[in-house]
């Protein structure tokens, strides 16, 4: 039984953090052409085009960065961190992360707030609730903190390893 919940929360994670941005993505090519073709060859514009395109690139960009955290490519200060011995490096990079999630959790309320507020304005031509348009930064904003306290307790457990380490004269 357990086996087959994750089989359906690592599908859903999959749809979210992959395949929406993948088919957004074609989507978006396709507008993309689709708005070429009309404003060259037709000569005659397509109105929609532009804010279908900045729709789902905005789409892409937060449900993809979703994905980057989870496999640990998303920009960091590892020049700063490689810098210091590995168990500082790793503590500096915990409290980065503890600032980065702090934040992120303090914002959570004025975006749920803002989100709903925005229900009430919609797309200019397209006519879509910006609720809509902006709900991907909800989930980016949860995502990335379930991803930054799991990434902190990873470093956590690192630096404690290493102290624990040069504790029995280990390496430094």
């Amino acid at each position: 039984m357990q086996i087959q919940k994750n089989k359906i929360f690592n599908f859903i994670r999959d749809l979210v953090e992959k395949y929406i941005p993948c088919v957004s993505f074609i989507m978006m090519f396709f507008i993309f052409l689709l708005q070429i073709f009309f404003r060259y060859v037709i000569r005659q514009p397509l109105s929609w085009t532009m804010e279908a395109v900045s729709i789902l690139f905005v789409w892409i960009t937060l449900f993809g960065s979703c994905y980057a955290f989870r496999s640990d490519q998303h920009i960091r200060f590892s020049l700063f961190y490689d810098k210091m011995p590995k168990k500082w490096g790793e503590l500096s990079s915990f409290l980065g992360n503890a600032i980065v999630a702090v934040l992120m959790i303090l914002s959570f309320v004025p975006t749920v707030k803002f989100i709903h507020f925005m229900k009430i304005q919609s797309s200019s031509v397209m006519h879509i609730s910006m609720e809509i348009i902006y709900w991907p930064y909800l989930f980016f904003l949860v995502v990335s903190v379930i991803y930054t306290i799991h990434e902190m307790v990873m470093e956590l457990k690192t630096a404690i390893v290493l102290w624990c380490k040069e504790k029995r004269g280990g390496t430094k």
